[in-house]
């Protein structure tokens, strides 16, 4: 059985992946700024683009809030259940991502994915309204479009396509952000579904402020090796998913310029952990490069 981590064996992994994250924050600033001037040649494309600059400014966010020593430097604020949050955050961006814009589909399907997308939220803005009883203009057509939107996804040809469960939700007003289980869409993206249940139950633990987290934070001491643990986790779990992200919109916006390789070598280490893989064993990254 190996011997436990050292807080000193801890305070290096700590800065490498401290370190992995700066690397990818900063590439992912850069491909963000190839939106700039490129007109989209596909509604893929178009649906991408501010799902994955969210996804770098939840990235960027976690960074920011992560300690920057963990040996005793100035004091800082060791936020445990934030940073858990914004992990999730970098998980579930990757999970619309895919769904709305890296998924081989058809444009039928695709169409109605976004379709049903604006008629949840239309009806949750409606449900949020009718809570407080608001009478204003704003409220009735917010629900006269939950209602249109309602009638044109019932006539949707992809319609006759997704589960019974979800028709009948969707007739009834209850329409899902996705028709696709959580399972499936892990699935079709290629994500190991144990190894997303495992992140996004462990972070949930702290956005949730569950019984394990409380008794946690009775304890909880910056900079000792649980904490350090807890604060490195948030960083592991979100970064296999950030990786993905990445990586996807190299594919979908190329450009003939060379991957830095500190770039390459981070995603390579880290793709293919969401995959159900092991770190450092996935295929070569830079593949996404034209040049």
């Amino acid at each position: 059985m190996p011997a436990p981590d050292s807080l000193s064996d801890l305070r290096v992994r700590y800065a490498r992946i401290l370190g992995q994250l700066d690397t990818l924050i900063e590439y992912s600033r850069e491909l963000a700024r190839r939106f700039n001037g490129i007109v989209p040649e596909t509604k893929a494309q178009v649906n991408a683009a501010p799902i994955f600059i969210k996804q770098v400014c939840h990235a960027i966010s976690l960074r920011r809030l992560m300690p920057a020593q963990i040996d005793g430097g100035p004091r800082e604020l060791w936020d445990a259940g934030s940073v858990c949050a914004l992990a999730r955050c970098v998980i579930d961006a990757y999970d619309a991502l895919a769904y709305f814009a890296l998924d081989a589909v058809t444009e039928e399907e695709r169409d109605f994915r976004e379709l049903l997308s604006d008629l949840h939220d239309q009806e949750r803005r409606t449900k949020m309204l009718d809570f407080i009883g608001s009478t204003q203009p704003e409220a009735i057509t917010i629900r006269a479009n939950a209602l249109a939107l309602r009638v044109r996804a019932r006539v949707h040809p992809f319609f006759a396509r997704v589960g019974k469960t979800s028709q009948q939700k969707i007739a009834q007003g209850d329409a899902p952000q996705y028709y696709l289980s959580q399972r499936e869409r892990n699935q079709v993206g290629g994500i190991d579904h144990r190894h997303y249940l495992s992140a996004t139950i462990y972070l949930s633990q702290y956005v949730h402020t569950t019984p394990m987290a409380i008794n946690q934070w009775r304890h909880f001491k910056a900079g000792g090796i649980n904490e350090v643990r807890v604060m490195m986790l948030s960083m592991q779990h979100a970064l296999p998913y950030f990786a993905k992200g990445v990586h996807a919109i190299m594919v979908m916006f190329p450009r003939e310029d060379e991957v830095p390789q500190t770039v390459a070598d981070v995603l390579d280490f880290w793709l293919p952990v969401a995959e159900g893989g092991v770190p450092g064993r996935g295929p070569d990254p830079r593949s996404a490069s034209t040049s």
